[in-house]
């Protein structure tokens, strides 16, 4: 089983570490889960589709799922829920490519945060 699965699938049931659910754990507002790159609040939805962190991935993802499989655009239900068993292959990439993304840049801010 490919394990980038497990990642698409924590993004669907809210078991991930985007601040949104973070921040539900330590208990802040939800004016508070904001993204550390752009300062909005950081759900599923900013994550896959609107953050400018991943840009670069999402469009490379684009030009290739739009062009490779026809579909018109991209939407998070699409990400989501899509059924072709090779659209989900490119999806899992996508994701887990966002993902490490998302951990390196975080990983730069905490470098930042030592004296």
């Amino acid at each position: 089983m490919d394990s980038r699965k497990f990642l698409l699938t924590k993004l669907r049931v809210g078991t991930n570490n985007l601040a949104i659910e973070t921040g539900r754990w330590e208990k802040k507002k939800p004016e508070e889960r904001v993204c550390k790159h752009c300062d909005i609040m950081e759900d599923e939805k900013h994550f896959l589709i609107d953050c400018e962190l991943y840009h670069g991935i999402r469009q490379k993802f684009c030009d290739k799922i739009l062009q490779k499989f026809k579909i018109s655009s991209l939407d998070f239900k699409l990400l989501l829920n899509h059924s072709n068993p090779s659209v989900r292959k490119e999806i899992y990439d996508y994701v887990d490519k966002c993902f490490k993304a998302r951990v390196e840049f975080l990983a730069t801010l905490d470098e930042d945060s030592y004296p």
